[in-house]
C-alpha cells in the first residue's frame, strides 16, 4: 500500500511477509517468505488478482486474530484442568 493503489503486491507483498515472518520465527530464507506468500494469496486472494487489498487483508487478519483468541482460551482452559482450578 505504499503506492497507495490499495493493495500489497509485488516488493510491498515481499516486505510485509518479511515482516511477519520475522514475528514468527527468527530463522527463515527466501524459500519460506515464497512459500507463505503462496500460501496467503491461495487463501486470501479472493478475486485471484495476485494482490491482497484491503477487504482481504482486514479477512486475513481477523481470522488470525480469531484464531489466537480461540487458542489462548483453550491454553487457558488447558492450564485451569492441569492446576485443577
Amino acid at each position: 500500500m505504499q503506492d497507495h493503489n490499495g493493495t500489497i503486491e509485488n516488493e510491498e507483498l515481499h516486505g510485509f511477509l518479511k515482516d511477519l515472518m520475522e514475528l514468527v520465527q527468527q530463522d527463515y530464507d527466501s524459500d519460506d517468505i515464497a512459500f507463505m506468500r503462496h500460501a496467503i494469496l491461495d487463501q486470501w486472494d479472493l478475486n485471484r488478482d495476485g494482490r491482497i487489498n484491503k477487504s482481504e487483508l482486514s479477512m486475513l487478519l481477523l481470522q488470525q486474530s480469531r484464531m489466537a483468541q480461540e487458542e489462548e482460551g483453550t491454553t487457558s482452559a488447558s492450564t485451569e484442568q492441569d492446576t485443577g482450578e
